[in-house]
């Protein structure tokens, strides 16, 4: 009898050990801010409001990582901001939970392709491919209109304007 409820125990344990493994080997789909995953760096700013910045984006190819390096150089101007040369700019949305707080606004920001409007665009030449483990990185340098993205956020009543005070 001990031997057979020692065995079961063993059964069992094995059992919930391969089904927490088989679980874990499945990652989830990355949703709202998860899927944002790049470094981000100064250049230079221009007088005209333009800065130019250079990002890194990961993916599991180049496709899908030279897809992410417009956004995610829009995504950092807005929730990172940027250093570099000496330099740093603060991102427009300082809030810790600002990406949380407007979810519906910056699902359909990211997704519908509106953040294209600010990208004056991509450094030709700029780009670069760097194969890593599990898939590849790509560097480009990209141009954000910071001053229009700006306007538009403190419009949208996300972002507080330069002029508010702390």
């Amino acid at each position: 009898m001990k031997n057979r409820i020692l065995s079961s125990a063993v059964i069992l344990a094995l059992a919930l050990s391969f089904c927490q493994s088989a679980s874990a080997a499945k990652p989830k789909p990355l949703k709202g801010e998860e899927r944002y995953h790049y470094d981000i760096e100064y250049i230079k700013s221009g007088g005209d409001g333009v800065s130019t910045v250079d990002v890194f984006a990961y993916g599991k190819n180049q496709k899908e990582a030279w897809n992410r390096c417009e956004m995610s150089a829009v995504h950092g101007v807005i929730f990172k901001g940027y250093s570099g040369q000496g330099s740093y700019q603060p991102p427009i949305v300082r809030s810790a939970t600002g990406y949380s707080d407007n979810a519906d606004f910056f699902d359909n920001f990211f997704s519908n392709g509106e953040y294209r409007r600010y990208v004056s665009g991509v450094v030709e030449g700029s780009q670069r491919v760097i194969k890593i483990k599990g898939g590849v990185k790509v560097e480009c340098i990209v141009n954000v209109d910071v001053r229009l993205l700006r306007k538009h956020l403190e419009e949208a009543g996300i972002a507080r304007g330069l002029s508010s005070g702390f």
